[in-house]
Formats: C-alpha cells, structure tokens, sequence
C-alpha cells in the first residue's frame, strides 16, 4: 500500500482521491487490489476513445480465453471498416447535396436573368433571392428538423 491508502501496482495510474471517497461512501473497497485494477481500467477506457483494450488488458484477456484476443481484434477490425465506409457514403451525400444545391442556384440565376431581360425586374429579383437562398434555407431548416425529431425520438424498450 502506498500513502493514500491505495495497493502498489506496477505502472499504476493515480485514481483521482474524489473517485476513491466516492466508491468508498458508496461501499466500494477501493483497497482491494481487483476493484483497484477495474477502477483503474475503466478510467483507462473511459479517458477516450480507443480502438483497442489497452494491452495490459488484452495480456490478461489472453491469459484466460486465449482464442478470444483474436476474435477481439478481429471485431474491433470490420467494426473500424464499417465506420470507414459509413463515413465515406455521408460524404458522398454531402458532396451530391452541395453540387444540386449549386445547380439550382446556377440555373435559378440564368432564369432571373432571363426574366430581367425580357420580363419584369422585380419578379427577376425575386426568383435570384429564392434560387441562391432556397437551397441554403432548406438546408437550416432540414438540420434543424433533423435535431428536433433526434431529441423527440425515445429510446426503444
């Protein structure tokens, strides 16, 4: 045990003392050198995101189960191509989104000038403000929908 109480682990992270008055109120023997290791792993997993356990975990996994690290790899493995490929089709959308909402504009700007010409001003001005400011209201206002019916949604049972 060191001075704060906690066991002597090698390359230990030091648990924050208001985490360890924390479980201590809450029950938790935080001097018993198993729930110090699970304390300290999950601050490990919980301080951000890793793609991987973090290999003092793996070693331990591979202790017990040894067939179990590969398959974890293996996991995390298509897990990552699936986030990859999902990533890449929403900006693909996005890149068709912004190049319809540039041809809109583009020809509603043409038709304006059209109108301009050899129609009326004022309705050539109107259909200039709606073509380039259409696409970019519907876009704010599909976002916003979009966040509204997200927050509206409950989780399913």
């Amino acid at each position: 045990m060191d001075d704060s109480g906690q066991p002597d682990l090698p390359n230990s992270e030091i648990i924050p003392p208001e985490l360890t008055t924390a479980l201590q109120k809450a029950g938790v023997n935080t001097a018993d050198p198993n729930v110090y290791r699970a304390v300290r792993i999950s601050l490990i997993m919980a301080s951000g995101y890793l793609p991987l356990p973090p290999a003092s975990l793996l070693a331990e996994y591979q202790k017990e189960v040894p067939e179990l690290v590969p398959v974890l790899v293996e996991m995390i493995n298509d897990q990552r191509v699936h986030r990859k490929a999902l990533e890449q089709s929403e900006a693909r959308r996005r890149d068709r989104a912004q190049w319809f909402a540039f041809t809109t504009a583009l020809l509603g700007v043409a038709c304006a000038a059209s109108v301009g010409i050899y129609g009326n001003p004022w309705v050539a001005g109107l259909l200039a403000i709606v073509s380039v400011g259409g696409p970019a209201v519907a876009l704010v206002v599909a976002r916003n929908w979009a966040l509204r019916s997200d927050k509206t949604k409950t989780p399913p049972e």
